[in-house]
């Protein structure tokens, strides 16, 4: 079975079926509030840059405009590189970043770039992160882009 809740409006607008969304929410971070918050706080960052659509599935949260370019997961668990109560945070663009807090990176396709950093806290998402996920947000082929303005 796959949740799927598909999403879109701009920052400071509450969602249509609030109730819904965060039920799903809820059930993919396993009711942990440590990860709710967490993941609370990165979609605030990435809805402040504008519209943006997000889907709630099984397995991860993804957001995106025309195509998608950030993702919030769990890790599995035992992993070493990514504690217990930590969310990944992927996010794709055109350039390799060279930052320790970037736990893997890697090219599935020339020119494209897909970054893991892991989250503990939300002073993990500092201006870098910020910043990074802007750069995803504005390379993703946002409507804007497509009228060539």
């Amino acid at each position: 079975m796959v949740l799927v809740v598909m999403e879109e409006f701009t920052a400071g607008e509450q969602p249509v079926d609030e109730t819904g969304v965060e039920a799903d929410v809820a059930r993919l971070f396993r009711g942990n509030t440590r990860r709710i918050r967490l993941f609370r706080a990165v979609e605030a960052r990435i809805r402040a840059f504008g519209p943006v659509g997000m889907q709630v599935t099984k397995s991860q949260v993804s957001f995106g405009t025309l195509r998608k370019f950030a993702w919030v997961w769990m890790p599995l668990p035992g992993s070493r590189k990514r504690p217990a109560d930590s969310l990944v945070l992927t996010f794709g663009l055109g350039r390799r970043i060279g930052d320790p807090r970037v736990v893997e990176a890697v090219e599935p396709r020339p020119g494209r770039w897909t970054h893991h950093v892991i989250l503990q806290e939300e002073t993990d998402l500092d201006g870098s992160v910020t910043d990074w996920l802007r750069e995803a947000f504005e390379a993703s082929g946002k409507p804007a882009d497509r009228r060539g303005s």
